[in-house]
């Protein structure tokens, strides 16, 4: 007599031997699926002890958790808890981050608060396996398994050999495609029987090649390679600098980037010239965008928000938009998951002149067109609800002074100062300068109030490179007031009259 144990999946008898096999049955439900995330320092229970950084995320408990989730099921990662700071769990297309996932993904608050969370609801067209992990820092989570991908494509492999040479053929049994790609990650290894070897070396962690219209000038493994008519490339050592002068109204920007080498909680790092605006910049963390909030500077010093600070080897690049005759716009709203139409302060003269990014994701100019002061995303492509949609603006400042119309406005009495407008004093009264102008923008004042008491209050800005008020005490003067940035605040023009 033979003796028999059933499980759900099959019948097993005592040799341990598959009598039946059956079947794995889920019930779908619509009730969001809650999971608990923390972060603690990591032990060797996380699958990344020992790899990027110190920290690991907990997933109901379990350290650096292997998931796997249900399409039609929605997934809520709750990172109320204190210890997620600083930690914005994100979903990727490989555990180096280099491809962020966004469909079905939404946030909420932020990390460390109450009902702070990342959701995803997948579907059948979610890649089999996604990585989840901080957008801040390196190999913090693990992997999330969809079951969504299935494959009875057969291929065989002839192996022909030719002269001193191996030829390997992939021939397609019965699937469709006999094209296979090799995706590098560290290095792709082919390795024959006699132990010679053949090496696909990746480029993912590859430096760059920058070169003036051709012009090497270094050797990396990769190329970056500028072509227009006025373009101009130096550098050698960790900073490239990329000047491109002219075309389609964006003025002449010269683009700086720093690249460091973080070492452990390092907060602070010195770039090679101070930003006019915290809009000229951009931050990435190991390739990571980071958000403008995540960051502040003092002079040519770049500090990062984080009690804890970089973790060591975190590749810092910081990106300076260097303008000369023009300047850089910032516009941020958040998605809603149906609105495809976004707005930016200033018509845009080029599509080129515009950069567009969700969640700190770069989106490639032919997923939106622009027009006028509108920039509207294809169908299909509106931003996922709760994302952060940045709509990066060069707009040239000559062409600007050049064409700008000033309103007049004759005051008598205390008023708020706004760009592109000429301002008649005619009592004694206070004009205050706006609290947050951007380079290039223009105030035109006469005095004709007869008196010397008039004052024009800098409003936190700096007025010729200095921290005080500006008392007008000349009488019949007219003159200009251009802010240049925050080193020396607005500057004056063409000041005229005589002495009160």
């Amino acid at each position: 007599m033979s003796i028999k144990f059933k499980s759900k999946l099959s019948e097993i008898d005592v040799d341990g031997k598959i009598v039946q096999s059956k079947h794995r049955v889920i019930k779908h439900t619509d009730t969001v699926q809650d999971l608990v995330v923390t972060v603690i320092t990591k032990t060797a229970a996380h699958p990344e002890f020992g790899n990027g950084s110190s920290s690991g995320f907990v997933i109901d408990g379990v350290e650096g958790a292997y998931l796997e989730f249900t399409p039609g099921i929605t997934y809520k990662f709750d990172q109320s808890d204190s210890s997620n700071a600083n930690h914005p769990l994100r979903f990727y297309e490989d555990s180096a981050k280099a491809t962020a996932y966004t469909t079905g993904v939404t946030t909420s608050g932020t990390p460390g608060s109450a009902g702070a969370y990342t959701q995803i609801a997948p579907t059948t067209s979610t890649p089999a396996v996604l990585f989840y992990q901080c957008s801040a820092h390196s190999l913090m989570g693990s992997y999330v398994k969809f079951g969504t991908v299935t494959s009875t494509d057969t291929y065989s492999i002839n192996v022909a050999q030719d002269g001193g040479n191996v030829d390997l053929n992939l021939d397609a049994a019965s699937g469709t495609d006999s094209t296979v790609q090799l995706t590098a990650g560290s290095n792709i290894t082919l390795t024959r029987n006699d132990a010679n070897q053949v090496t696909i070396a990746s480029t993912a962690s590859g430096g760059v090649t920058v070169q003036e219209e051709g012009s090497s000038l270094s050797t990396e493994a990769t190329t970056l390679n500028f072509v227009g008519d006025s373009v101009t490339a130096s550098g050698t050592g960790a900073t490239k600098t990329i000047t491109i002068t002219g075309g389609s109204g964006a003025g002449t920007v010269t683009i700086e980037k720093n690249t460091i080498t973080a070492t452990a909680s390092q907060v602070n790092f010195t770039i090679d010239s101070e930003p006019a605006s915290v809009n000229n910049l951009q931050v990435y963390l190991d390739g990571v965008y980071q958000a403008k909030s995540n960051y502040t500077f003092s002079g040519n010093t770049i500090s990062i928000n984080s009690p804890t600070g970089v973790d060591a080897g975190v590749k810092v690049e910081i990106i300076h938009l260097k303008v000369v005759d023009a300047r850089v716009e910032l516009n941020s709203y958040t998605g809603d998951g149906s609105d495809r139409t976004f707005s930016t302060q200033s018509n845009i003269n080029n599509k080129n002149n515009v950069q567009v990014y969700i969640d700190g994701v770069y989106q490639s100019k032919d997923t939106y067109d622009a027009s006028g002061t509108i920039v509207t995303f294809n169908t299909g492509n509106a931003p996922p609800n709760g994302t952060t949609v940045e709509l990066l603006h060069i707009v040239s400042t000559s062409s600007e002074n050049e064409l700008a119309n000033y309103n007049v406005s004759v005051i008598s009495a205390n008023t708020n100062a706004q760009k592109d407008y000429l301002y008649v004093l005619t009592a004694t009264c206070t004009l205050t300068l706006p609290s947050a102008p951007s380079v290039g923008d223009s105030i035109k004042i006469s005095n004709r109030s007869g008196v010397a008491t008039a004052t024009v209050a800098r409003n936190g800005k700096k007025i010729m490179g200095a921290a005080e008020d500006l008392t007008l005490d000349k009488l019949n003067s007219g003159f200009e007031m251009i802010f240049s940035g925050d080193a020396q605040g607005w500057i004056l023009i063409g000041v005229e009259g005589v002495e009160a």
